[in-house]
């Protein structure tokens, strides 16, 4: 892999709760969803207490965090959710693997990336 570029973009800050349909059946999946985020709205429970327990990602081992992504690489739904939202506040999306609780941590940014490229040299 060699970096080729760097390249302006725009970054989301994001957190998510992943709750995956491989393991529940949608209707139960969007029961635990909504849970998640009644306890959120309420201030009963952390988004990052709940993204340890109930996380069926990696981001359960980083309380959620996912940090800056660029816009592009994302699912099209959850960046079109995200431009909806403001910051701080939890919402639910679906995906064809499960559903997605996320929060937006920030306002988008601008910032410079990298664009990568593999190069196979036989």
């Amino acid at each position: 892999v060699q970096i080729l570029a760097k390249l302006p973009n725009t970054f989301n800050h994001i957190s998510q709760i992943f709750i995956d349909t491989s393991v529940f059946t949608r209707r139960i999946a969007d029961s635990l969803a909504d849970e998640v985020l009644r306890k959120i709205q309420t201030g009963q429970e952390s988004f990052e207490d709940l993204a340890v327990t109930w996380s069926m990602g990696g981001e359960s081992l980083t309380r959620g965090e996912l940090g800056w992504i660029a816009q592009g690489s994302l699912i099209p739904k959850i960046e079109q959710e995200l431009r909806k939202h403001p910051k701080g506040q939890a919402f639910k999306v679906w995906s064809p693997t499960g559903v997605h609780v996320l929060r937006k941590n920030e306002d988008p940014k601008e910032m410079a990336g990298f664009a990568l490229m593999m190069r196979v040299i036989l």
